[in-house]
């Protein structure tokens, strides 16, 4: 047990952090699939307008994803060629994951609207430091990365959607607080 690390004195000690480690885990897991079902319910039960526009620019993201992880970053006629598909086949195909999606999206930011969700810079800092400390040697470029104010918005938008989710399914289990939302100044600060 001492030789994995000096904080264990006894192999029972190390056991005990290894099974606590495990339950989380696996709690966290459960978490994960619960809050899942729960957005999964709440898009399937949603009833949306949106111009038509947002269905085809999702297809159009979901197909350059699709042509540049297949191609490592290929064009879309050689796609096209390999699959042996046309364009229109494609998006055809790619349509009810583009609905999906926008739903989902539209779902998520009408949590963020009603329950007042806002993610203050503090918190994206501490995400971000926790985000390097987790990175190793690669938290140089993470740092570098949401330097910018592109990178900081993705983080943002990300952090959002995570509390919108985790909001709906603390609704879903009864179990969700009064709405408690951070100073509006300094979440748009940054």
């Amino acid at each position: 047990a001492k030789t994995v690390g000096q904080e264990f004195e006894s192999l029972e000690q190390l056991r005990e952090r290894i099974k606590t480690n495990l339950t989380s885990i696996a709690e966290a897991a459960a978490r994960r699939k619960y809050e899942s079902q729960v957005l999964e319910t709440v898009v399937k039960g949603a009833s949306l307008e949106y111009p038509p526009v947002l269905v085809e620019h999702e297809i159009d993201h979901i197909l350059s994803d699709v042509v540049e992880n297949e191609q490592g970053g290929g064009k879309l006629d050689e796609y096209l060629k390999r699959v042996g598909k046309t364009q229109e086949q494609i998006r055809d195909e790619l349509k009810p994951e583009a609905l999906e999606r926008v739903t989902r999206s539209m779902v998520v930011g009408q949590v963020i609207q009603n329950e007042g969700i806002v993610v203050s810079d503090d918190a994206m800092n501490a995400e971000i430091e926790s985000m390097i400390k987790d990175a190793g040697e690669r938290g140089a470029q993470l740092r570098q990365l949401f330097s910018h104010p592109q990178g900081r918005e993705s983080l943002r938008r990300t952090m959002l959607t995570r509390k919108a989710i985790e909001r709906l399914a603390d609704i879903a289990k009864g179990t969700a607080p009064a709405p408690q939302p951070e100073a509006p100044e300094k979440a748009k600060e940054g």
